[in-house]
């Protein structure tokens, strides 16, 4: 129950999670996914560069995929 993404260019989402390579997850119980979810559509439908924070730990009920803080775009 995630939505999973990854990012041009990024080929380590979190070094203190290795096990997730180059993908982010964000539960749908964290608190503002809706808002990050429609950030997510949004810079990809618009080619909209974006950063993104980590939690630097393994997103909960996302298997080994690191857990993401917040998005927001850089333009």
């Amino acid at each position: 129950d995630c939505v999973f993404f990854e990012l041009n260019g990024v080929s380590q989402a979190d070094p203190g999670v290795p096990t997730s390579g180059g993908w982010f997850a964000v539960p749908r119980n964290h608190y503002g996914f809706k808002e990050i979810y429609a950030m997510l559509m949004m810079a990809k439908a618009m080619n909209l560069p974006i950063s993104v924070g980590t939690t630097g730990l393994v997103a909960p009920g996302c298997t080994a995929y690191v857990g993401v803080a917040y998005v927001y775009t850089t333009s």
